[in-house]
């Protein structure tokens, strides 16, 4: 199948604040995925960074096989 999401060695930093680290996943069609954790573990941040409204990422996003 298809992966609609690719994410490859993805990490954020906001100052000395590291907010995602080596985040790795794939999303195939047809899958229904959720996001779960506590305040402040990054579960926006990484929204943001897949819709493309953060930009500068240390890491690889794929989206439908193109880079946002």
């Amino acid at each position: 199948m298809k992966n609609l999401i690719t994410v490859k060695n993805f990490n954020k930093h906001f100052k000395q604040n590291i907010i995602l680290n080596n985040i790795s996943f794939e999303v195939e069609k047809g899958t229904i995925i959720g996001l779960f954790g506590v305040n402040g573990a990054g579960k926006t941040t990484l929204l943001k960074l897949l819709s493309g409204l953060l930009k500068d990422i240390d890491g690889e996003i794929f989206i439908f096989n193109k880079d946002p």
